[in-house]
């Protein structure tokens, strides 16, 4: 089977739900991971760091999880709905 890109894939990459999660979890992740390295090279990391770094992982995997379930939600102003961008 060959591989090939859908008609309209300029307006599903720019419009598409999933594709915004899944950038959204790529930069929460690598938020958590700078958070990260930057408490584990202080000689006493403190605590707001240590929760910040959960909090944004946290988000990050949220953020990914979604991304399956938004990539086979129908969104009316991709499929070809007229009355979805007014």
């Amino acid at each position: 089977m060959k591989m090939r890109l859908i008609d309209n894939w300029k307006t599903v990459l720019w419009r598409s739900w999933a594709v915004w999660a899944g950038v959204l979890a790529a930069i929460l992740s690598g938020a958590a991971t700078s958070v990260y390295f930057y408490t584990i090279a202080q000689p006493y990391p403190s605590r707001q760091l240590i929760v910040l770094n959960g909090v944004l992982t946290a988000a990050a995997g949220i953020a990914a999880a979604i991304v399956p379930l938004l990539r086979v939600t129908r969104q009316k102003n991709i499929s070809g709905d007229p009355d979805a961008n007014r």
